[in-house]
């Protein structure tokens, strides 16, 4: 059987732990405020002949140092055999969203962009061209 771990990283309320669970259908804690994820939540979802882990990670801005909750995504990120990451971005905070990215991006981890939160976006007369995001990320959005 093939294995797989993959992150779920973000901003903290971007709907990394709804991913999860919608994923796997596993509890994951969900809240509308920061700080509910400050540890690793894991669970697993088979797919024909691969097991996939999924980590979900404490929330972050950036991969600083600063907080603990940094800390723990960024060991996890740069300590942990990975396969990838799946960036949870909020799609009315874009531009914020995109800076933890880059950074994962610029470590050359394989990462997927998925865009949360986009109903909310287009009310508020957000447009975002998903094909030029991937074209100039050059990942699957």
């Amino acid at each position: 059987m093939n294995r797989i771990k993959i992150l779920l990283v973000g901003q903290p309320n971007v709907g990394k732990s709804s991913l999860l669970n919608a994923i796997v259908g596993s509890k994951v804690i969900v809240s509308n405020y920061p700080g509910t994820t400050v540890e690793l939540s894991k669970a697993k979802k088979k797919i024909e002949d691969t097991e996939i882990e999924f980590i979900d990670t404490p929330g972050i801005y950036s991969l600083s140092h600063k907080s603990e909750e940094e800390k723990i995504t960024e060991r996890t990120l740069f300590k942990e055999k990975i396969d990838g990451a799946v960036v949870v971005i909020d799609s009315t905070a874009l531009e914020r969203g995109l800076y933890t990215a880059l950074q994962i991006l610029e470590a050359e981890i394989p990462v997927v962009v998925a865009l949360n939160f986009v109903e909310e976006a287009e009310k508020k007369g957000i447009k975002i061209d998903i094909d030029k995001l991937k074209k100039f990320l050059n990942v699957p959005v």
